[in-house]
């Protein structure tokens, strides 16, 4: 199986765990899930590199997701309505760079963790700049490079990061953010990072 044809699971209100982990050339899943109110659960496949529009649209049970490593890209709208998300694992090839992006994950008013996990070497874009919500978010020592305005967002946001610190493409960021750091990493002892707009505040992890 490579795809799903359109709404094919749509408004299957009972369904409530989907394991596709089997499906490891799936590519096209347009709207396949839609309105399926009581998932909770979704197993996704490594291989998977495209979650297609509309895909979860209103899974309003939903309550987390680990995306697999080789998921390189998220299509508009496809979790648009996951209300309930409250966890995000994002793997290493996931694209942040899209100006929309952040709006197609990260809008959950319930979202409260999000892990990029070991193997990613860069925070681009405004990945996280739509989220509504305060929210802690865990960053790998793999990462080595941060845009300044990867974290471009007014609420209050904790990140922490595993490893040295990360190259920066500008030492101002915008929003009220705390970064939690190990003090006992490369770099950290002269970073100079601050906030052109809102609060940054560095934060030693004791």
């Amino acid at each position: 199986i490579t795809s799903l044809d359109t709404s094919a699971f749509e408004s299957c209100t009972a369904l409530t765990s989907v394991d596709l982990s089997p499906l490891t050339k799936l590519k096209k899943t347009y709207y396949s899930f839609r309105d399926c109110t009581s998932l909770k659960e979704i197993i996704f496949p490594e291989g998977m590199t495209i979650i297609d529009e509309g895909s979860f649209l209103n899974c309003s049970a939903l309550q987390s997701l680990y995306l697999p490593d080789s998921l390189e890209k998220i299509v508009k709208n496809a979790f648009e309505g996951c209300t309930s998300i409250e966890f995000i694992s994002i793997g290493k090839n996931l694209r942040l760079s899209d100006p929309n992006f952040s709006t197609v994950i990260f809008n959950s008013p319930s979202l409260k963790r999000i892990t990029f996990r070991e193997g990613r070497e860069s925070l681009d874009g405004y990945a996280l700049v739509a989220i509504s919500s305060p929210v802690s978010v865990e960053v790998p020592a793999s990462v080595n490079v941060v845009s300044g305005n990867t974290f471009f967002n007014y609420n209050t946001m904790t990140i922490t990061f595993a490893g040295d610190c990360p190259k920066t493409e500008s030492e101002k960021w915008y929003g009220n953010v705390i970064v939690r750091y190990n003090p006992d990493m490369v770099g950290w002892d002269n970073c100079d990072w601050s906030a052109e707009k809102g609060t940054l505040t560095l934060e030693p992890i004791e």
